[in-house]
């Protein structure tokens, strides 16, 4: 009997380990080598249609929390370009349902709890080139060179 009570205590600690905590004032966990080269870019401009949409997104969306991920998905992007913040805009902004703890960007070599994971799909503009983050509900962010769509359906709140 002690086995079935420990042994969900031992998955929910393994599970937690394989997340990342990032503290404030530090550098962010990105999904790509630090120095800023030109291949990693996509370049897809959003139509105004799609900036349009992207504000209300965003504003029904950064009363939740999601703000403070977007300044620091600025900050990241303004550091990887050598531009300053007020040269980024928000794209957009939404709620959506990683597939598994990758938050939609795996990395070679690694392995990632097979959950569905709430989180965030931020798209930035700046020089005409629209850049994906990938966020969770809490404070990781990753720069997302080789992205992998949200899983279908929309987030529930656990």
């Amino acid at each position: 009997m002690k086995y079935r009570i420990l042994s969900p205590f031992l998955l929910l600690l393994a599970i937690s380990a394989c997340t990342a905590e990032v503290e404030p004032n530090t550098p962010m966990p990105l999904a790509s080598s630090p120095t800023v080269e030109t291949d990693f870019v996509t370049s897809v401009p959003p139509t105004q249609e799609q900036k349009e949409d992207s504000t209300q997104m965003t504003q029904v969306s950064t009363s939740s929390g999601l703000q403070g991920l977007i300044d620091k998905t600025r900050e990241d992007l303004a550091l990887r370009l050598s531009i300053t913040m007020t040269e980024i805009s928000l794209a957009k902004a939404e709620e959506v349902v990683w597939s598994n703890a990758s938050l939609g960007c795996p990395q070679p070599g690694m392995v990632y709890a097979e959950v569905l994971t709430p989180g965030y799909l931020i798209l930035l503009e700046a020089n005409d080139t629209v850049y994906e983050y990938h966020a969770s509900r809490g404070t990781e962010v990753i720069y997302c060179e080789n992205p992998i769509p949200p899983a279908s359906g929309t987030p529930i709140d656990q």
